[in-house]
């Protein structure tokens, strides 16, 4: 079969069906189960998602790209008085504007993904808590919607999005999954925010499928902004969804399945949107990022770290003959990036940068970072080898590290699975450190509310997230 006839066949009217009835499955489920308490365990890990994820979007707020949106957001209507352009859900800046909800939810959520610092899935590629939290916090706070009922429905959400990305998975490095996924949750997170019927719910959900854009995952590797913005567009859209939903609207029954898998190659597991549906939770195989990169590029960097204190760069990258990285990523390569997001998929870079700078956060994927001479002559002495025989999951993203002196000598450094997935998990005081150093600067209440959500204070859940946000995000 040529690649045009698989590209252009229809998937089986039975298989539409078997995926129709699974995906109405996954939506009844999601409106039953976020108006039921969670499993404690559940409850956690929806806290510590929803503080990691928050203090990413936080973090973001002084690129310059955000500050400009941001700006936009807040300016005067054209031809009204010079007074800011306000409204009822907040962007997550220091003092917690008010905005437009559209606005509010493409602002957070184009602000997530901007560091490489929000959590993600490792059942499969995606980072169903981003996908899931600006859309959701843009309709749950002019509603009033306490903090335990804002969990409630990021674990829910969190479900339906990382069900989708089981259920249709692509090739390696052809889709990205922010630009597959992301529509998925934040139209979960709208609709149980806004309370409306299953039959809404699941209607917003296929909506949300029809409305997907194209995007490659080679955007990130080659900085193409545009992918920071898929999360972004998503949580709008997933706004949108909902309102089409209510005046009457639908999609496909089977969602995005004639796009994914006609269009776009997906393969197909129905039965992975209900498999174990409230036995089985996606958010506990969640994992947390200590790296401000890639998540592929984790076990890298902690292999570099491990290696620097062994290294002398003080004059530079000349004592180094070559620098082999055996990784299961071979082809994510870029060794000239050209900004802050070609940086973080670069193998390249994080394992230079890691050993000139021992630094893996945000500043380390900045111009400064990226211009330094010793980084910049180290990446060029990276060589990307596939790491064989690669081990199976948890460790399916192992690396190895050799580099080889000037004097002949050979240093090797190996990590099999980098910390914070479910394997090595962060535990709540990790995870309120790295919030810390994320926030500390700008936000100073920030900690103290991060500190009583991750507690799982009574107080603190009862209270509505509006007002907590006022003070975790005052200046």
């Amino acid at each position: 079969m040529n690649a045009s006839s698989t590209s252009t066949a229809a998937p089986a009217a039975d298989d539409r069906a078997e995926v129709a009835q699974a995906l109405a499955g996954l939506c009844g489920w999601a409106h039953a189960a976020a108006r039921q308490p969670l499993p404690d365990e559940v409850l956690a890990k929806s806290a510590q998602v929803f503080v990691d994820d928050l203090a990413a979007i936080c973090a973001a707020h002084g690129q310059p790209e955000i500050a400009a949106l941001a700006a936009a957001a807040q300016a005067p209507a054209p031809g009204a008085a010079a007074t800011p352009n306000t409204g009822s859900a907040r962007l997550l800046r220091p003092g917690g504007p008010l905005a437009d909800p559209h606005a509010a939810a493409m602002i957070n959520g184009t602000a997530g993904c901007w560091c490489e610092l929000d959590e993600g899935y490792r059942g499969a590629p995606c980072h169903a808590g981003l996908y899931v939290l600006p859309a959701l916090l843009a309709e749950a706070e002019p509603r009033g919607a306490s903090l335990a009922q804002v969990l409630a429905m990021l674990a829910v959400g969190y479900e339906v999005a990382a069900r989708v990305a089981e259920a249709w998975t692509f090739p390696a490095m052809s889709v990205h999954p922010h630009a597959a996924y992301a529509n998925f949750g934040a139209a979960a997170g709208a609709a149980l925010a806004r309370g409306v019927p299953a039959a809404t719910l699941a209607a917003a959900v296929r909506l949300a499928g029809g409305v997907v854009p194209a995007g490659t995952y080679q955007a990130a590797v080659e900085g193409a902004l545009v992918r920071n913005a898929w999360t972004g567009l998503a949580a709008s859209a997933g706004l949108w969804a909902v309102a089409w939903a209510e005046a009457g609207m639908d999609g496909y029954p089977d969602g995005p399945h004639p796009a994914f898998a006609r269009l776009l190659g997906a393969a197909t597991r129905a039965q992975a949107l209900t498999d174990g549906l409230g036995a089985r939770w996606a958010i506990a195989a969640g994992y947390h990022k200590l790296h401000g990169c890639c998540h592929s590029t984790h076990a890298a960097a902690e292999a570099a770290l491990a290696m620097s204190p062994r290294l002398d760069l003080a004059r530079g990258a000349q004592g180094i003959r070559r620098i082999d990285l055996y990784t299961h990523r071979p082809g994510m390569s870029n060794v000239a990036p050209g900004n802050s997001l070609a940086a973080r998929f670069s193998f390249e870079h994080v394992v230079a940068v890691a050993l000139a700078r021992r630094d893996t956060g945000p500043d380390a994927f900045g111009r400064a970072a990226i211009d330094d001479p010793t980084v910049a002559a180290l990446r060029r002495r990276v060589r990307l080898l596939p790491y064989e025989p690669l081990p199976a999951w948890p460790q399916d993203r192992a690396a190895r590290l050799e580099v080889e002196l000037a004097d002949g000598s050979v240093l090797a450094e190996q990590c099999l699975s980098a910390p914070g997935g479910p394997d090595q998990p962060l535990s709540p005081a990790q995870i309120l450190r790295k919030a810390q150093g994320l926030t500390a600067r700008d936000y100073p209440g920030f900690a103290g509310s991060a500190r009583a959500i991750l507690d799982l204070d009574s107080a603190t859940l009862a209270r509505p997230w509006r007002e907590l946000a006022g003070a975790m995000l005052a200046a």
